[in-house]
């Protein structure tokens, strides 16, 4: 079977029977592509020639342009296209047994509620330093990805019952209370700046001045630029704000389960990352005590 075919088969089934997100989509579309230029500059034009010695050699070939993180979603993308043709055409899978060895776990970077507050001090009172803060306001409360903040309508806010209806990754609908506190911050931007800059019929939440949607590249731009502005040395992009909101959240109490359901994470494991992180912070608080205290010789006075 061909490989092209075959490929463009997988991913019409990605897409519209496993329903992933776009962004998932694309990432698969990107990393199979450049295995099967691989393939084919290797002239291999057909799947059944495919072994698990090339797969191997392929792997291998890219290892020093990527983290090993990085190369064990690669590998995922090629077992699941192979598992795929597997399934479909009865094709030996030879990439069942793949795996990609991760290094030592990261935890996730968060940021602390003071850094968070002198980021959104750095937005002005200008209509776009309001919608700047409004958005960056929204993504740390909320905990939305910033594919979801930028893709939000004006339907999905209930400012009656204080909600917001997302449909994150698989088409899966969450429901997300906006704290009282970040309100007035929503409210001041969607009646007194929204307004002002709505110069066709548009459903989205957030819009330039132009009347154009805002863009994912463009909320990376405008919180890195804020970040350096307070010094905060820390690589700072939206997704560190979705990491401090969970974070915060288990710090003052609330449970995993709930925890899960606000940011829409299809597994639990995936949310219990955010219990390691505590746990570091706990272990480095204990460490930097005693060595300060036993420093300074009062541990046994």
């Amino acid at each position: 079977m061909n490989i092209h075919h075959a490929l463009n088969e997988y991913f019409i089934e990605i897409g519209i029977n496993q329903g992933k997100s776009m962004h998932t989509i694309q990432m698969y579309r990107i990393q199979l592509k450049k295995y099967e230029q691989y393939l084919n500059e290797n002239h291999i034009m057909e799947v059944q020639h495919i072994t698990f010695s090339i797969i191997q050699e392929y792997l291998q070939s890219i290892h020093h342009q990527y983290q090993s993180s990085t190369l064990a979603h690669i590998a995922t993308s090629i077992r699941n296209f192979h598992k795929f043709i597997k399934f479909k055409y009865d094709i030996k899978n030879v990439a069942s047994n793949l795996k990609v060895k991760k290094t030592e776990k990261t935890y996730p970077v968060y940021l602390t509620v003071e850094e968070i507050n002198a980021i959104l001090k750095q937005f002005d009172d200008s209509p776009t330093g309001i919608c700047n803060k409004t958005i960056i306001e929204m993504i740390y409360a909320l905990g939305l990805r910033v594919s979801e903040c930028c893709n939000l309508t004006v339907n999905q806010i209930d400012f009656q019952l204080n909600i917001v209806k997302i449909q994150g990754k698989g088409e899966k609908q969450r429901l997300i209370p906006i704290p009282e506190a970040s309100k007035e911050v929503i409210l001041h931007y969607f009646n007194n700046i929204r307004p002002l800059w709505v110069k066709k019929n548009t459903n989205r939440f957030f819009i330039n001045r132009f009347s154009k949607p805002i863009y994912p590249r463009y909320v990376q731009l405008i919180l890195k630029e804020a970040a350096l502005q307070t010094g905060i040395n820390k690589h700072v992009t939206p997704h560190k704000l979705r990491h401090s909101y969970a974070t915060h959240l288990l710090e003052n109490g609330a449970d995993l389960r709930s925890i899960q359901e606000l940011l829409g994470h299809q597994d639990v494991k995936t949310t219990e990352i955010y219990t390691h992180v505590n746990k570091k912070k706990l272990k480095d608080t204990y460490k930097q005590y005693f060595e300060n205290t036993m420093l300074k010789g009062d541990l046994r006075k």
